[in-house]
């Protein structure tokens, strides 16, 4: 073994903890930086070849009834590529004692050559038996397999069904967001229930239409000719080409496991920094026998290169297995969440590649400017290597009591070293106090946005009804405070005459409504005084890249065409969504005293209360043959927004941790140097009669001071942090910045962590230094 080899061993081998702490330091931010990497890049491909393997449908037909005479005259149009009839029925399922479910039904040809929004299925699809039928999997939470349910048709026959299994469906928005289950049955089965013999579904892809504006004028084109063969197209459905339905969920999530990946490896590369700013110090006697040996500064250099090279492949050992098996839960959970699956998890050679980068060049360039400095150095400076500390500062606490004031002169000894364990606390604390105020932003923005649902139940029927006869009916149901009656209809945006848009969904509310309140961000509510004026959704304004308020948009509604004015616009929901007054909608669609939809509001805040009531009410409108399609309670709704949130959240605090786990590994290093240097500092209190319990607190306070100062500092700067977060969080989901909120909780939460942390990272430290005698300090080299 060369000289060198034998230093270079030595120096690692001299301080094993020390050299511990270095490659754990780095491993940690590699493997939290390989987690993020695989994470993004295996929830991407798995959540995009998924959704392809699925065959998205381009568009989706709700028709009036029809037969295959209609679908086989579709499947031969030269610009129609694929084409699949199916039926819908709306029906309840009974979830648990008196709670049911809104439930669709869908009736299909059949199971194992699905052409188009294919179903996953872990076993072979195959056509379920008689009276039989598969769950949405979003449901398994609910019901097991074999379990026998009840479903309520709307005419309120009970016909009982068995899950025989569950399937993915990667078209729908999981039933935990809709609270609406989704079932799929047989035609046998569908004609044991009494459905039509007929489909009423059309999904259709297009040959060579790839954009969304390509795919809408294909659809006005399809919709003519249907229209023109006597049938009557009631919804257009035309999602986003090529992105799932929760795809600005996972673009937030991405950009996070982006971010918050770099940020843990730079805050590694700072405590390696830290730690070889350390050693050079305490090398300059060796590095001064070196240069009087005749070393040159590159061979000086290149020997400590050599050290933190071994510590970057030690940590990179380390960290692939530990990042792999990160990803692994991240993906998981993630796609749990989104309901989709993670068919393929491998280690992508992309991360391996970073990673081996990270792990070598990062410590090498957080090391460079201490090296540097350090083998610089001249024999002469080495010799005479003796730096007076400054008392000055502990002068300052003079009215403390002698320990505090020893452990906190200790504390800015070092200031390059504190700074550096500063960030890292100080980032992971900003980022709790950021993150957990953020959370009640979201929350907030949701329940603004939904301000729509100033009502507490809401029941949407079958056909519309008179008004008088709804009124009279509901309001023999106990516990009803007030009502409004509202109508409900599709629209399509016209771009030209060979160019309309999907459906529209579009509510006619009364001009005195006080439970229809949706937050503005441009423009204004509904005024009585603009003829035809119409409140948007962002995702409306998304149709078209030329509206903006005030714009005279073309609306067609039953084959009808009229002028409208945008005059609000909101923020951010699933599909496209417009608020009029009801004499406007009625008077284009002929339903003037006539509804379709009824929202109710209770007096009940509670979601068993409202459950009940909503149960109560849908039995007397059932009675009285009034058919229901689909009722929600509106805190149920509420409640699952805020909980699909809270995915995001989760992750964010994930991260968190991961951070603060960095910082306290960076503070337990501090710690751990602090009494390497002052070894003959303990050793000069052992020889005052100093006890371990003192040497020991010492070390503590000095810990805790480095945390609450980290603690305080990371109060101001999370505000920016927040703030920053909410505006990209919010533009992103929901359309709008989230307002700032300070969260007093997050902040005494972060203090009792800071004070957890800042104990446990210095435990090791302080018992190390209460181990030391005055032998040891007197012969510390």
């Amino acid at each position: 073994m060369s000289v060198r080899a034998k230093k270079i061993f030595r120096d690692v081998t001299v301080n094993k903890a020390r050299s511990l702490l270095i490659v754990f330091a780095v491993a940690i931010g590699v493997a939290a930086f390989g987690l993020m990497l695989t994470g993004r890049i295996v929830l991407e491909e798995n959540l995009r070849d998924g959704y392809a393997a699925t065959k998205p449908a381009q568009t989706i037909l709700s028709l009036s009834a029809f037969d295959d005479d209609l679908l086989n005259n579709i499947r031969e149009l030269d610009y129609v590529e694929e084409s699949f009839a199916f039926r819908l029925d709306s029906a309840r399922l009974q979830s648990s004692g008196d709670v049911w479910l809104s439930m669709e039904i869908y009736t299909l040809p059949e199971f194992d050559s699905i052409p188009l929004n294919k179903l996953n299925s872990e076993d072979e699809l195959t056509t379920p038996p008689l009276n039989s039928i598969y769950l949405e999997r979003s449901l398994n939470n609910v019901m097991q397999v074999g379990d026998s349910i009840t479903v309520e048709l709307l005419n309120g026959e009970l016909h009982t069904l068995t899950v025989v299994g569950y399937v993915n469906d990667l078209s729908r928005l999981p039933s935990e967001i809709s609270l609406t289950g989704v079932g799929y049955i047989s035609l046998e089965t569908a004609e044991e229930l009494g459905f039509e013999n007929q489909y009423n579904q059309l999904a259709i892809s297009f040959v060579n239409a790839y954009s969304r504006a390509e795919i809408e004028k294909e659809t006005t084109k399809l919709i003519t000719e249907i229209e023109d063969a006597n049938y009557f197209v009631l919804r257009a459905s035309i999602p986003q080409p090529n992105k799932y339905v929760l795809g600005d969920n996972m673009t937030s999530v991405l950009f996070i496991l982006n971010a918050l990946g770099i940020l843990t490896l730079i805050l590694s590369a700072f405590l390696v920094t830290s730690v070889m700013s350390a050693v050079m110090s305490q090398q300059i006697p060796q590095i001064g026998i070196l240069k009087s040996l005749g070393a040159r500064i590159s061979q000086t250099m290149s020997i400590y290169f050599q050290e933190v090279l071994l510590f970057g492949i030690i940590a990179l050992i380390l960290s692939i297995p530990m990042g792999l098996i990160g990803a692994y839960f991240l993906a998981d959970g993630v796609a749990t969440g989104m309901n989709f699956d993670v068919t393929q998890f491998y280690l992508p050679t992309q991360t391996l590649i970073l990673q081996a980068f990270s792990a070598l060049l990062a410590p090498l360039l957080a090391s460079l400017v201490p090296i540097i400095s350090g083998s610089r150095i001249t024999i002469r400076e080495a010799i005479s290597n003796y730096k007076p500390e400054n008392t000055k500062s502990a002068s300052r606490f003079g009215d403390l009591p002698q320990l505090v004031n020893l452990s906190i002169r200790n504390t800015f000894r070092r200031k390059g070293r504190l700074i550096l364990t500063f960030f890292a606390l100080l980032l992971a604390g900003a980022m709790f106090i950021a993150i957990i105020g953020i959370r009640q932003s979201m929350r907030n923005a949701v329940a603004e946005l939904q301000g729509d649902l100033n009502y507490d139940i809401s029941f949407d029927f079958a056909q519309a009804y008179p008004i008088e006869s709804i009124e009279d009916e509901i309001e023999q149901v106990n516990q009803i405070e007030s009502i409004e009656t509202w109508a409900v209809n599709d629209a399509r945006l016209v771009i030209n005459d060979e160019h309309q848009t999907g459906s529209i969904i579009m509510y006619g509310v009364p001009e005195d409504t006080i439970m229809a309140q949706p937050a503005v961000i441009h423009g204004t509510w509904l005024d009585e005084n603009i003829t035809r004026g119409i409140y948007v959704n962002a995702d409306f304004m998304d149709l078209s890249p030329n509206l903006k308020i005030g714009s005279v948009i073309t609306l067609n509604i039953n084959g009808k065409q009229e002028e409208w004015t945008i005059v609000g616009s909101g923020g951010r929901g699933f599909i496209p969504t417009a608020y009029v007054f009801y004499d406007d909608l009625t008077e284009q669609t002929g339903l003037d005293g006539f509804a379709n939809r009824l929202v109710i509001q209770t007096g009940q805040s509670d979601s068993v209360s409202q459950s009940r009531i909503q149960s109560d009410a849908l039995s007397h409108l059932a009675e009285n043959n009034f058919f229901v399609v689909n009722s929600q309670t509106t805190t149920q709704l509420k409640e699952t927004t805020a909980a699909q949130m809270d995915i995001l959240i989760i992750l964010l605090l994930a991260m968190v941790i991961l951070i603060a786990v960095v910082g306290g590994l960076g503070l337990a290093i501090t710690m751990s140097l602090n009494v390497i240097e002052r070894t003959r500092e303990i050793g000069i209190l052992r020889s005052l009669g100093a006890q371990n319990g003192v040497v020991r607190r010492v070390v503590i306070i000095e810990g805790l001071v480095i945390g609450l100062i980290s603690w305080a500092i990371s109060i101001p700067c999370s505000i920016p942090l927040a703030i920053w977060l909410g505006n990209s969080l919010g533009n992103s989901l929901l359309a709008r910045p989230l307002d700032y909120i300070f969260s007093i909780p997050a902040l005494l939460t972060w203090l009792g962590l800071t004070v957890f942390i800042s104990i446990i990272s210095s435990i090791l430290p302080a018992q190390s230094a209460a181990k030391l005698t005055i032998r040891d300090a007197l012969v510390y080299e």
